[in-house]
């Protein structure tokens, strides 16, 4: 995709009472994959060149890029002009006029997912790959709300795993609607009444939540392409 096709193309933004959850691999293929690094921003780079491991850079790299492609493309902007402020426990918003277009990012392993919606004011999405967890009880009951470390301990032992990161994918995704501090139990029944909550699924075993304000929500999922960035 040009430079200029991209600013000219016409915007690709959520319908109305519409949340989209986009999805991307992290490890672009090539040559993709090596362009990447001329959308960032330079803090972004200097953010990217602090990881020890290159596989980890890579990933760093791929999303950021992801989220300002995908940004670009739903506002009908250059992704290389985009700027990012953030918030006290670090929830990225867009600087400049109010463009009306919510947005949040998660990411586990190779994997990223950005919920993007118009006509909200709270918008939050987590994404977790379920693997073996050492604990998980005992995790669960120190950064899960009461409720959830109830409904955990009900499940079928063979069910608990996969109930644990749906109920932190769930807690999560709240948490950052809200703006506040992660890996934190949401106790305040109160702080999440205007959110609704919703689960979903991805390939390789990865379960997530987005959590947005208000009712009648619904999600339509969406495939990232690195191929249409070469």
């Amino acid at each position: 995709m040009s430079d200029d096709t991209r600013r000219g193309e016409p915007a690709d933004g959520p319908a109305p009472g519409t949340v989209d959850v986009w999805w991307a691999p992290l490890e672009p293929p090539a040559p993709p994959g090596a362009l990447l690094r001329a959308y960032l921003s330079p803090d972004e780079h200097r953010r990217a060149e602090r990881f020890v491991r290159d596989r980890d850079r890579v990933r760093f790299v791929a999303g950021r890029a992801f989220l300002r492609l995908l940004l670009g493309r739903c506002l009908g902007e250059d992704p290389r002009g985009l700027v990012f402020r953030y918030g006290p426990n670090g929830k990225p918003e867009l600087e400049g006029p109010p463009r009306g277009l919510a947005f949040n990012l998660a990411h586990s392993g190779a994997r990223a997912v950005c919920a993007v919606a118009g006509g909200c004011d709270a918008l939050g999405v987590d994404l977790e790959q379920v693997r073996p967890i050492g604990d998980a009880e005992g995790v669960a009951r120190l950064a899960l709300p009461r409720g959830e470390v109830a409904r955990l301990a009900s499940l079928p032992e063979p069910q608990r795993l996969r109930g644990f990161y749906e109920a932190w994918t769930r807690n999560e995704a709240l948490l950052k609607a809200l703006g506040l501090g992660l890996g934190r139990p949401l106790d305040d029944p109160a702080l999440g009444e205007r959110l609704s909550l919703h689960a979903f699924e991805l390939e390789d075993d990865h379960v997530g939540a987005v959590a947005v304000a208000g009712r009648g929500w619904r999600l339509r999922h969406r495939a990232w392409s690195w191929e249409d960035c070469a």
